[in-house]
């Protein structure tokens, strides 16, 4: 069999694996574990085992999950996308956070769209700047961190007027969704949780330009 057959033979097994028809996911495992040939397969197989054994462990509901998947942008290719990301990942512990994501799908917690738009920031954000949101969203501002550069880029945080950062809405879903997926600080039946009303949010640092010379 060649690379590309492989590679095609193992998207759809994980399509089916992952939404439960016509494969269980260790045999999917087993399959993946059976042309393992170097150190980059090697750690693809443990970023893929640690994403399935999640959503083996929060018993997801992978045929709801399946059915709403494949009514994304992406459509049938949704198993190709997701695969990606997760052969992009640099640790097995964003798999993880992928499979709490999908978990918050299936229950409609969120909507594809968004499921996409976090899975995405999953993959382009480091793990040191995803473990610095988790480890940081209870602050209310906090102070320049190497790690800030990173997360404006994604517009996770931006400038308050109280003399430091404030991270955006977008940060306290992505944590709420993925990485403290079912945290006791969050609420997903409807209840007001952690994250807090917009008016509750630091102001961000405004600034007035003021022409020196002849208006434009």
């Amino acid at each position: 069999m060649s690379k590309y057959q492989e590679i095609t033979e193992i998207t759809e097994l994980f399509s089916e694996a992952i939404t439960g028809n016509g494969i269980s996911a260790v045999q999917f495992l087993m399959k993946t574990k059976e042309i393992v040939s170097s150190i980059r397969d090697v750690m693809f197989y443990k970023k893929i085992d640690t994403f399935i054994n999640e959503l083996e462990t929060k018993n997801t509901d992978k045929r709801r999950m399946g059915e709403l998947l494949a009514k994304s942008d992406y459509k049938e290719e949704y198993g190709f996308v997701l695969l990606k990301y997760i052969d992009d990942f640099e640790s097995t512990e964003k798999g993880k956070f992928l499979a709490c994501l999908l978990d918050a799908l299936s229950k409609e917690f969120i909507s594809v769209r968004d499921c996409f738009i976090y899975a995405r920031l999953l993959k382009d954000i480091s793990l040191s700047g995803l473990l610095f949101i988790k480890g940081n969203i209870s602050n209310r501002v906090f102070k320049d961190d190497i790690i800030f550069k990173e997360l404006q880029r994604y517009n996770l945080v931006y400038e308050a007027n109280e003399g430091g950062y404030a991270f955006e809405y977008t940060a306290y879903y992505l944590d709420k969704y993925a990485l403290s997926y079912c945290n006791e600080k969050y609420k997903y039946n409807g209840e007001k949780d952690y994250i807090p009303s917009r008016e509750k949010f630091p102001a961000k640092v405004s600034a007035i330009a003021v022409s020196q010379g002849e208006p434009y």
